[in-house]
């Protein structure tokens, strides 16, 4: 069937209107903000323990499994390659059994796209109650809020002290 010419003049000025649109939006899509970022304790939002000091503590048997962290909402990182890196401490990464303690995650906007994942166990901790970095690496979509969190769940005494968000 024939496109109508009400159709194909409607489909030329949106073809139009996009091209103009278009370059200015990715453009400052892709320039982002510069630096770093980091996030504490204070700065992030919590589901589940308590403070300890200046930092963020879960216990087995105290705690409900869930959200130690999650947060922050940002769209400012510009599109591309990223890695957050969450600086943790476990109480111990050899005696105790060997299961996921916590899951790395990050987001889109409140769970729409996992972009980057990373579960964790005792044992990707090099010494117990020392603070260790772990990365996840992600790509940043455009114009959307990305959140972290990380997911305790239950089993290890856990404590988080900062977030990084590095542009690679």
């Amino acid at each position: 069937m024939p496109c109508s010419y009400l159709a194909r003049t409607t489909a030329a000025f949106a073809l139009a209107l996009s091209a103009s649109i278009a370059p200015a939006a990715l453009a400052q899509c892709a320039e982002g903000a510069t630096g770093n970022f980091w996030w504490h304790a204070g700065t992030t939002q919590h589901q589940t323990g308590s403070y300890y000091g200046s930092d963020w503590r879960v216990r087995p048997g105290i705690d409900q499994p869930g959200y130690m962290v999650y947060g922050p909402y940002d769209a400012q990182w510009g599109v591309g390659s990223h890695r957050a890196e969450y600086l943790l401490q476990v109480d111990d990464n050899t005696t105790a059994p060997n299961r996921i303690i916590a899951s790395l995650k990050v987001y889109t906007r409140l769970g729409k796209r996992i972009l980057g994942q990373r579960d964790l166990t005792r044992r990707d901790f090099l010494a117990a109650n020392d603070w260790q970095f772990f990365r996840v690496h992600f790509e940043n979509p455009c114009f959307e809020e990305v959140e972290t969190t990380i997911y305790w769940h239950g089993n290890a005494q856990l404590m988080f002290g900062q977030l990084y968000i590095i542009k690679n």
